[in-house]
């Protein structure tokens, strides 16, 4: 896809501009920390070349935001990070192709996930489903198209279309296609959602797709009813479905026109998949309702050898939330309290994968060495809790449903109490070993003295952000004024409040920033104009604050926010995260922020670093990061720096750093903001297309032309665009040019503006 390929060298061209001769790289050096697991996929395939695919963790919704692939032989694991938009399902045809269904259409792979082109034959709509049946691979696209893909003139056929849910009002997000198997009599049997109300249910079809009817239409006399199923599975060596319907196990028979009721299985179904030899095997989990910490519920792996009549346990009290057969008869079975591991069923050996997994949103330390960590990838909020520096973790449940929490974080009051949450919040006083619930209706809180804090909620609704205190340790609260300036409108949420000074908190807001100092009645007074992400406060008081505008990445303040100072990096990424490191400043830094704050697929740019805030170098990446999606820093007592991941869990460095912030008075200065029309050109040296990275400082036309080292024109105009203020990635053709040096001439508003540009051939 070449899109996203020029995005991934565009990232790479910035951070080589950015690095100065003379700029002081911070080589830090990352491992991964295999035991935090916190997550669980969706979906998960073995290639021919070895290769697992394996989705990143998910919760809520009915997709995922990337694919990793892992080498089980090396213990390597990548973020293939191909598109922004959320993946609906993945999976391989006979001949190797790799298939993915996302919100943005369908793309495929033919060299194992390493490129992918977009598959514009299923035209321009989101693909909700594809799947490949008995050689067969079939795609479901949003407007209900059914089609069936032909290997040999590689080409989609459409075989008829999927009855849609009110197709004029419900969003994209209400619609979802779970499931798509195949019995042997060749029946097709999709598991859907039923519109707004998240019912879900079961569509067969004869015909190979041409024409469906509704399973529960179908149904005569059965002893069992289809309620809401959860799983779906159908055997290419025997007729009908089983259905995990979601704590019985119910087997649909002769095309669905009966539906029973399979004995021996109690618990919620989460999967169903068959080996080789055709021995079924089941998992058993915790639904999204459950209570986590039921030692009453059954959970495991169950399996059965006469196609899912009769039913035996091979492991016991594992909550599996999802399983995949691998192409050697492993499972490679995904469970939130136990993580990824490799079960084999018949020695009844696993095997743990050597890799972190999590959507990582907060990372806190404390003075006697503890790390904690929460994700927003599972079912229940909990908190993940080592006292060697990561190497180990415990879970500790507090006893919050995930649904309830959005970007949960972590907070430590005066007293080292432990709380977590956002919106729903729970807190300890052991360190997070043990939790008790709160009713906190905020999304952030801030303690500002012992027993005192300051909790802040959104009503977008009412364009309003409402403060409330509390005196006694947030037992009870006292409604405050609304906050200004953070909250303009509709969908104008909090992002982050921290105190910066004993007595002054600032407030970060999709609008702007508050900073209030004083007591309860104080006012808030505005901080600048800037579009913030969140706050970040080092251990010598200073504070970072990322912005979301087109000038500056980051503000920055070194008097508890009485004074900024605005800086750029690049092409103006925006911070998120800040720590000191080794006489200098860790940044983590992203392109795209969505509705809560946090940085949005696609967008994240990595970790860099400065040592005087102007020159800036890759500190990820270099060093075993293996994505850019870093969503927080945290350094632990012993000057370990913690990165957090949406996906991959956390990476630690491998040594202690120091806690010395930048040294360089030069800081101080900030990078002086361009206001002329500028661009850059990558990669160099090009060979068929080229990209170029431009500001621009107003409204205007752009226009790109190639001369020879002479000046004189050598092809004809490139591009002609008419462009808005900021800053815009654009690509164009190579036009048929002999190899050499020439120079690539911008012209926008009456500025010219010349770079090289070398060609290979």
């Amino acid at each position: 896809m070449t899109h996203s390929f020029s995005i991934r060298i565009l990232a790479a061209a910035v951070l080589v501009a950015m690095a100065a001769p003379g700029a002081l790289a911070q080589q830090i050096a990352w491992t991964a920390l295999t035991a935090f697991q916190e997550g669980t996929c969706r979906n998960a395939i073995h290639d021919m070349n070895g290769n697992l695919f394996i989705s990143s963790p998910v919760t809520r919704g009915d997709g995922f935001r990337s694919i990793y692939r892992f080498n089980p032989t090396l213990g390597t694991i990548e973020d293939l990070h191909f598109t922004s938009a959320v993946i609906r399902g993945f999976d391989s045809t006979a001949g190797q192709r790799l298939f993915c269904a996302t919100e943005d259409g369908l793309f495929y792979s033919d060299n194992s996930g390493t490129a992918w082109t977009r598959d514009w034959q299923l035209g321009t709509q989101p693909t909700m489903l594809v799947r490949c049946l008995r050689g067969s691979t079939y795609a479901l696209t949003f407007n209900g198209a059914f089609y069936r893909y032909d290997d040999a003139q590689s080409s989609w056929q459409q075989r008829g279309t999927i009855e849609q849910f009110n197709p004029t009002n419900l969003p994209l997000n209400y619609r979802a296609a779970y499931e798509l198997v195949q019995d042997q009599a060749g029946r097709l049997y999709l598991h859907q959602r039923e519109g707004s109300t998240f019912d879900r249910r079961m569509q067969i079809s004869d015909d190979d797709g041409q024409s469906w009817i509704r399973l529960k239409d179908t149904l005569a006399t059965s002893s069992a009813t289809v309620n809401e199923p959860q799983c779906v599975f159908a055997s290419p060596a025997r007729s009908g479905v089983l259905i995990g319907d979601p704590d019985v196990l119910l087997y649909g028979l002769a095309g669905g026109m009966s539906v029973d009721t399979v004995a021996g299985v109690d618990g919620y179904i989460t999967s169903i998949v068959q080996n080789a030899g055709g021995t079924l095997f089941l998992g058993l989990g915790a639904g999204p309702w459950m209570d986590a910490t039921d030692t009453t519920a059954n959970y495991g792996i169950m399996q059965s050898v006469d196609g899912g009549s009769t039913w035996s346990p091979v492991l016991d009290n594992v909550p599996v939330q999802y399983l995949a057969m691998m192409k050697d008869g492993r499972l490679l079975v995904s469970s939130r309290r136990e993580g990824l591991f490799y079960f084999d069923p018949v020695t009844k050996n696993r095997v743990p994968l050597s890799l972190s997994f999590g959507c990582v949103t907060d990372i806190r330390t404390t003075a006697d060495g503890t790390v904690c960590a929460v994700t927003d990838s599972a079912f229940t909020l909990a908190v993940w809790r080592s006292s060697d520096n990561g190497t180990t973790w415990g879970i500790h449940e507090t006893g919050i449903q995930s649904y309830w929490v959005s970007r949960p974080r972590i907070l430590i009051d005066r007293q080292n109490d432990l709380f977590v949450g956002g919106s729903s919040w729970a807190f300890s006083t052991d360190g997070g070993s043990t939790f008790s619930t709160r009713n906190w209706n905020f999304v952030v809180a801030v303690p500002t003295a012992a027993g005192e804090w300051i909790g802040i909620g959104s009503s977008a609704w009412q364009n309003m952000t409402e403060a409330s205190f509390s005196t006694d340790g947030g037992v009870t609260w006292e409604y405050g004024p609304d906050i200004p300036y953070i909250c303009n409108g509709w969908n104008d949420l909090v992002f982050d409040a921290e105190e910066v000074h004993p007595g002054a908190v600032l407030a970060a807001g999709r609008a702007g920033l508050a900073l209030r100092t004083g007591g309860h009645g104080a006012s808030w007074t505005h901080v600048g104009t800037w579009r913030p992400t969140d706050i970040s406060r080092t251990g010598d008081g200073t504070v970072y604050v990322g912005t979301r505008d087109t000038t500056f990445s980051f503000i920055r303040s070194g008097d508890h926010g009485a004074s900024w100072t605005a800086y750029a990096i690049g092409d103006s990424l925006a911070a998120h995260a800040a720590v000191h490191a080794d006489g200098g400043l860790l940044l983590a830094v992203g392109s795209r922020y969505g509705l809560t704050g946090s940085i949005e697929p696609d967008a994240g740019m990595g970790l860099l670093f400065s040592s005087d805030l102007v020159n800036w170098s890759a500190a990820g990446a270099p060093g075993g990061l293996p994505t850019d999606q870093i969503t927080c820093l945290a350094r632990d007592s012993a000057g370990y720096i913690y990165a957090g991941t949406q996906g991959l869990g956390i990476y630690r460095s491998t040594d202690p750093v120091s806690p010395a912030g930048p040294t360089v008075l030069s800081a101080e200065s900030p990078r002086p903001v361009v206001t002329a029309f500028t661009f850059e050109v990558f990669p160099q040296p090009a060979t068929t297309r080229v990209s170029i990275f431009c500001r621009m400082p107003a409204r205007g036309e752009l226009t790109l032309r190639i001369h020879d080292v002479l000046g004189r024109r050598a092809a004809t105009e490139v591009l002609r665009q008419s462009l808005s203020e900021g800053t815009h990635q654009l690509s164009f053709d190579i036009p048929a040019l002999p190899a050499g040096v020439y120079l690539l001439v911008g012209s926008s508003g009456g500025v010219r503006v010349t770079k090289q540009l070398t060609i290979i051939r």
